[in-house]
């Protein structure tokens, strides 16, 4: 089951991350150039705990079930950073040319 997040879930998410990652739209394997939930850290664990303690703490257990419920991955993106994204948390960017077809 996907999920396309509003922009008042990004907007919590990247509030609860604070400064323990980025958040960014993120195209991963098998995902055929959809845009997904992606939070580009440089420790994975660290910052998903972060964000979990964080929502827990504003009382966002919807947004925070959510995320649990969603199945993540993580790919290196270089050097010294990861992104963990969540395939079915699809980052709603407003109209793409497939929805004019």
């Amino acid at each position: 089951m996907t999920t396309k997040l509003t922009d008042e879930q990004v907007s919590t998410i990247e509030q609860a991350l604070s400064d323990a990652g980025e958040i960014q739209p993120y195209s991963g394997r098998s995902m055929y150039g959809k845009r997904c939930l992606g939070i580009v850290t440089v420790n994975a664990t660290e910052t998903m705990m972060i964000l979990t303690r964080s929502l827990m703490e504003m009382d966002e257990t919807d947004t925070l079930d959510m995320l649990m419920d969603t199945w993540q991955k993580q790919d290196s993106m270089g050097r010294d950073s990861t992104v963990v994204y969540f395939p079915n948390l699809l980052w709603d960017e407003g109209d793409t040319d497939e929805d004019d077809e």
